[in-house]
């Protein structure tokens, strides 16, 4: 199997040296960089770090639905870190609670948001990785050049630098 992801670099390593990413997809979580080869490779890593589950292993598309349902929730909890507010969303359920036996009329379930929440979107991996990338609790940088919705391997995967932008700003980073 290909390399799918991988440490890239940790911000909280003083003096270490950043070294020009090899793979298309850069991320950017809780103090660690990654590089990934996919989406899907991308996806990996927020599960990961989220519910401590393998993505890749899923198996099924319900499963990688219920992982990145169980990840989004995670990141519900840390862009209430950031004062934030979000939800877990799919555009076939609505809105996704986290306990699924409370009814709609529970005290707990009251909400109490001073705004519109940010949806975090599960439907699929491309809108699941730009729902976290604009609520800002991931940040990804695609190379230019590499089309992320193909989902297919780049064709430079071994090519050493060169341009990356932000899904969430289009900002850009050059290494």
């Amino acid at each position: 199997m290909t390399e799918e992801y991988r440490i890239f670099f940790n911000t909280g390593n003083e003096g270490e040296k950043a070294v020009k990413p090899e793979l298309p997809v850069i991320l950017a979580l809780n103090g660690l960089i990654y590089e990934a080869a996919s989406l899907k490779g991308t996806v990996a890593v927020i599960v990961k770090e989220a519910v401590n589950e393998d993505y890749l292993d899923a198996g099924s598309t319900e499963t990688e639905w219920h992982l990145r349902v169980q990840a989004a929730r995670s990141h519900v909890m840390l862009a209430a870190m950031m004062d934030k507010e979000a939800v877990v969303w799919s555009s076939s359920y609505g809105r996704i609670k986290e306990n699924y036996s409370a009814g709609e009329d529970d005290p707990d379930y009251e909400d109490d948001f001073t705004g519109e929440p940010v949806k975090i979107t599960v439907d699929d991996d491309l809108a699941f990785v730009k729902s976290l990338a604009g609520l800002g609790t991931v940040g990804v940088w695609v190379r230019d050049g590499y089309d992320l919705k193909a989902g297919e391997k780049d064709s430079g995967a071994k090519e050493e630098g060169g341009r990356y932008t932000s899904i969430s700003d289009g900002q850009g980073l050059i290494f």
